[in-house]
């Protein structure tokens, strides 16, 4: 008898130690996936932005026109930039994105360059994870002016 007691007690120890580290992997993968699912959405959204620009220069209609003066705005800003920006923001707060757009050339004539940069922070949901998820994400897009 003494003994299956004490067997009740390493299955016990036993069982907490595997569930702890299978709790940690559990966590792991999903703060990467977040990680990884905000990222893309960042890029998409910067190229989403970029394309907007390209087809808002000097040419097209007064009321589309962007630049050439640089501008910087979140997502949730009323602007064209920024609706084309939202449409790719899935679970991310358009207030949290940054968007920044420069004009290289202090005009926004066909060819002329631009560059659209799209950020937000990703902040880790756990703390247990730990701290190194916790970064900026950036996408970057250089393009040029069509319209």
């Amino acid at each position: 008898m003494h003994r299956h007691i004490l067997r009740n007690g390493v299955v016990a120890v036993e069982s907490a130690v595997v569930l702890s580290v299978c709790v940690f992997l559990l966590l792991g993968f999903i703060e990467t996936s977040l990680l990884l699912m905000r990222s893309n959405a960042i890029s998409k959204a910067a190229q989403r932005t970029a394309r907007t620009v390209r087809l808002s220069g000097q040419l097209c209609e007064a009321s589309r026109r962007l630049g050439p003066q640089s501008m910087q705005c979140t997502a949730a800003a009323d602007n064209a930039a920024a609706r084309a920006c939202r449409h790719a923001l899935f679970l991310l707060s358009p207030s949290d994105v940054s968007i920044s757009i420069g004009w290289s050339r202090a005009s926004s004539r066909p060819g002329d360059p631009v560059l659209v940069s799209v950020s937000t922070r990703h902040t880790a949901v756990s703390s247990l994870v730990g701290s190194w998820l916790n970064r900026e994400l950036v996408a970057t897009v250089q393009t040029q002016i069509e319209h």
